[in-house]
């Protein structure tokens, strides 16, 4: 039987901002829906900053107010805009203001909403405790030779162009997909962009597309290794004959 999957493709809206907070919360939800089913919950993925606030915790940082936090971004986007931005942090929050740099934008951005809704800086509210997840847990890191995962990403990609991507992407840009949209980071969408703009050929956006899939896998590897305590380490992609094995030594 194939295992039902959660919290995928929950957004409808491209533009609608999520947050690892919000993600954690559904998460718990779910998780706690498989115990009352006497099932086990497995946690799939590779965003490490997700999988580790799940773990280990969030700070109790408050909700921001969406409209401060609209009017910063706009104020962000205008001329000089995010320079003023970046001075005002030097009053507001002088920490922030020594750990960021001028041109980044959404930290900038992020210090000051915090500041103007709450009247305490990021720092301070980081200084809290966590609340970890409170229920034990296996780890199991698949970590194949960085080559083998990014010949597979690479074939991946070029599947994913072959099969609608583009398409995907330029309805995406017709609904409207704005500049703060998550969407616009994910790998890929920027180069099919610029080469629905004419701005590049079809085989340079496949071929950056590749670059910022290999340098992502590269980021992804170093943040496994020094952030997450792995119980296992598989050095190969599983077979389906594997899975019987690995769940056992799980238990």
């Amino acid at each position: 039987a194939v295992a039902p999957h959660h919290l995928y493709g929950i957004l409808e809206d491209p533009n609608e901002a999520y947050s690892v907070a919000k993600w954690r919360q559904a998460a718990l939800e779910k998780i706690e829906e498989a115990f009352a089913q006497n099932k086990a919950p497995i946690l799939v993925g590779g965003t490490g900053l997700y999988l580790k606030a799940l773990l280990d915790g969030l700070t109790p940082i408050p909700e921001t107010d969406p409209k401060i936090r609209e009017v910063l971004r706009e104020a962000s986007q205008t001329p000089n805009g995010l320079a003023a931005l970046y001075e005002a942090l030097k009053e507001e929050d002088p920490q922030a203001y020594d750990r960021l740099k001028p041109q980044d934008a959404q930290r900038i951005v992020r210090a000051l909403e915090v500041y103007r809704t709450t009247g305490k800086p990021l720092h301070e509210w980081q200084k809290m405790p966590s609340t970890p997840l409170p229920y034990e847990t296996r780890i199991i890191l698949l970590n194949p030779p960085r080559e083998s995962v990014v010949a597979r990403a690479q074939q991946r990609l070029q599947q994913m162009f072959q099969e609608g991507a583009i398409a995907e992407v330029e309805a995406l840009l017709k609904e409207g997909l704005n500049a703060e949209s998550p969407l616009k980071k994910a790998v890929g969408v920027r180069e099919i962009e610029s080469y629905l703009k004419d701005e590049i050929t079809r085989e340079n956006a496949l071929e950056k597309s590749v670059i910022a899939t290999r340098q992502y896998i590269k980021r992804q590897q170093t943040w496994f290794k020094h952030q997450l305590q792995p119980d296992i380490v598989l050095e190969k992609c599983v077979e389906e004959r594997d899975v019987k094995d690995l769940v056992e030594r799980c238990l």
